[in-house]
């Protein structure tokens, strides 16, 4: 695991309550709201979706509600730990819960999910091959449609973004990897 790999980990480590919390703030509920109605409208109705990065599940939660599977990876152990107990308490059953970094995504099955969520990981991995590493793992499970931002939706309300700009990416595609 890479310096800024063993940050992160460790910062989810120690603010999982916190980062289970964050998506009821007020800007940080758009961020909600937003993704789950991006899901509503480009997604199946149902099927198998991966929540890569999915930290303590606020996601995998609602997506479980909503009648979707959903198997969840993230890179901090207290985060999978958390979210195994929170969808316990909340009589949720998930496919899986699974601690991976993105960019190794091995302990995935091999079949297809329907969809997936990619969206901490595209933020908290600041190199271009670090992330393109992710979305190439994620390729292999051959996702329908993939979910991927690398900046809460929120920084879109308080900073326009441009064509030419990277700071801002929301992507709701079907992922087709080509070779080279």
């Amino acid at each position: 695991m890479g310096a800024m790999s063993e940050v992160v980990r460790s910062y989810y480590d120690r603010e999982v309550e916190r980062e289970w919390g964050r998506l009821d703030r007020p800007y940080r509920r758009l961020e909600l709201v937003t993704t789950l109605q991006l899901v509503s409208r480009y997604f199946p109705v149902q099927g198998h979706l991966a929540d890569i990065g999915g930290g303590p599940g606020r996601y995998t939660v609602e997506l479980l509600r909503r009648g979707f599977r959903v198997t969840l990876v993230d890179l901090s152990p207290r985060a999978v730990a958390f979210a195994q107990a929170k969808l316990a308490e909340l009589g949720l059953e998930a496919e899986a819960i699974l601690c991976a970094d993105a960019r190794d995504l091995a302990v995935l099955p091999p079949e297809a999910f329907d969809g997936a969520l990619l969206m901490g990981p595209l933020y908290h991995i600041v190199d271009e091959a670090g992330r393109a590493q992710a979305l190439a793992e994620l390729g292999r499970r051959h996702p329908e449609r993939v979910l991927a931002t690398n900046v809460e939706y929120w920084a879109a309300v308080v900073k326009p973004v441009n064509d030419e700009s990277d700071a801002f990416l929301c992507l709701v595609m079907p992922l087709r990897l080509q070779e080279e």
